[in-house]
């Protein structure tokens, strides 16, 4: 009798490349998991979108996170994990934040060049420079 299918365990390579499984938390070995799967995977909607800082190296990210979004809020420079997930509760796009979001001073700059639409030029340094 010629077996058709094998089975791999691929977790730990979709975690690597950035990928999540957070819609498939039951065991894989167990019939749960295979109609949770199916359940998740059948659905007419997308599942939740989980926001992770890790999110923006994943080859789905365009896909998934960004799709009509012109700045999200992974180009905040040095953005911890907890604020990702407090501005994403707001908000992807960092034109859509509200002025007074509390952030460090140069993703202050990156806010503020975002939403004049005009690039930062530090004038000072540029002279020290020349």
């Amino acid at each position: 009798e010629a077996e058709f299918f094998t089975k791999r365990d691929l977790t730990e390579a979709i975690f690597r490349q950035g990928g999540t499984l957070e819609m498939l938390e039951a065991n894989a070995d167990s019939a749960e998991s295979i109609a949770n799967i199916k359940r998740v995977t059948s659905q007419p909607d997308p599942p939740p979108k989980v926001f992770l800082t890790k999110c923006k190296e994943c080859r789905f990210f365009q896909d998934c996170h960004a799709r009509n979004v012109r700045h999200p809020i992974w180009e905040l420079k040095r953005i911890s994990p907890e604020k990702l997930e407090e501005l994403a509760a707001t908000s992807v796009e960092i034109e859509d934040l509200p002025d007074n979001v509390k952030v460090t001073d140069k993703q202050r700059i990156i806010l503020q060049s975002v939403k004049t639409n005009t690039p930062f030029i530090d004038h000072e340094k540029l002279k020290q420079e020349l």
